[in-house]
């Protein structure tokens, strides 16, 4: 039984054992990141050369997550207690008992072989994507996305459901800080979804910020004085819902994100255009609309789709023939989502035969 702090390549070893384990997957280069400078003592604040703050703190929580659900018992893991939870996970793996084929091996490295060997699904991402090592192509988006950022014009990311909206808000503040020669506090990201109501919006707003709330209006804008953040808002089409959201948080957003000198410039992203969801009078369109660049977000195209395809097989034990490939990218359209849903059913279909 291991009483000791383990070093940091046992660490790792552990910590991709119990994600495969409990995820199915290997550890993500980002994770591995965060675990080495987690294990010298660094703060997220401190781990953020090339990563944006949320990016890396998100990647810490969902590994603190994985390791509190595999050691169970409500024991909740945090950044401070992980390396005590992986010695305890790596007591409780090496004392199962070795399956009867495996007898004659000791029982950690019966799992540990067993774990290494079974093939990782590599179209298994669902939902948003905060790793950018796991982030594919999008590259004329993110440049005009950027190149608008850079002169101070909000933008609206328009497409349909789960196209890549949410990834390509979690590149921006990742890759931004580099692109832009801003600190990585300077992009906030919120979902709506997640956001009750318009006073609620504000709440968290201000905390994302690092003000103390409540604030808005004028106020709100006095505290932003001489500093420049890039917001991004996820399903922004929430706001559309007037039993929580009134319509003055969007004016109030149009007066802190319009101009060359404002404190706030917007990234949102929704199924339909501004103009559409909040169609405030036949007279005028949105107050947002009216200060966002339209940049529509398309499915792959042919090429790209087979890229995305080929991408993902590289120098694994399965590989698609051309005629599946030309069908998993008819079926999808190449949809992102969906296709990612159809290769990862073909993929168990061929590591089952």
């Amino acid at each position: 039984m291991w009483c000791e702090p383990m070093d940091l390549d046992e660490l790792i070893r552990v910590a991709d054992a119990v994600v495969r384990q409990e995820l199915k997957r290997p550890l993500s280069d980002l994770e591995r990141y965060v675990l080495q400078e987690s294990f010298k003592g660094k703060s997220y604040e401190q781990m953020t050369d090339g990563w944006a703050f949320k990016t890396v703190k998100d990647a810490g929580s969902r590994l603190w997550k994985c390791f509190s659900q595999a050691l169970g018992d409500g024991v909740k893991v945090q950044k401070s207690t992980f390396q005590m939870a992986l010695v305890r996970l790596s007591e409780r793996l090496g004392h199962r008992p070795p399956e009867p084929a495996q007898a004659a091996l000791s029982p950690d490295l019966s799992l540990q072989k067993k774990s290494i060997n079974l093939p990782t699904n590599p179209f298994g991402d669902r939902g948003c994507i905060t790793d950018p090592s796991r982030f594919f192509d999008r590259y004329e988006i993110l440049r005009q996305v950027f190149e608008a950022l850079h002169h101070g014009v909000s933008v609206s990311l328009v497409g349909e459901s789960r196209i890549g909206k949410s990834s390509l808000l979690a590149m921006i503040c990742a890759k931004g800080p580099a692109k832009l020669q801003l600190p990585p506090t300077a992009f906030v990201q919120l979902n709506m979804q997640s956001i009750r109501d318009e006073a609620e919006f504000f709440e968290a707003l201000c905390q994302e910020l690092g003000i103390e709330p409540p604030c808005r209006g004028y106020a709100l804008r006095r505290k932003l004085k001489d500093t420049h953040h890039i917001l991004c808002l996820d399903e922004v089409e929430r706001m559309s819902h007037s039993d929580d959201f009134s319509g003055r948080e969007r004016t109030e957003l149009w007066g802190l994100a319009d101009g060359a000198i404002a404190p706030l410039t917007l990234v949102t992203a929704s199924r339909l255009p501004l103009s559409q969801l909040f169609p405030d009078s036949p007279e005028q369109t949105s107050p947002l609309a009216g200060i966002c660049q339209t940049i529509q977000v398309e499915p792959f195209s042919p090429a790209i789709a087979q890229s995305f395809i080929m991408h993902r097989l590289q120098n694994g034990p399965i590989q698609f023939t051309p005629a599946q490939i030309h069908q998993l990218i008819a079926q999808s359209g190449g949809h992102p989502a969906r296709l990612q849903e159809s290769a990862s059913d073909l993929y168990r279909q061929l590591l089952e035969a």
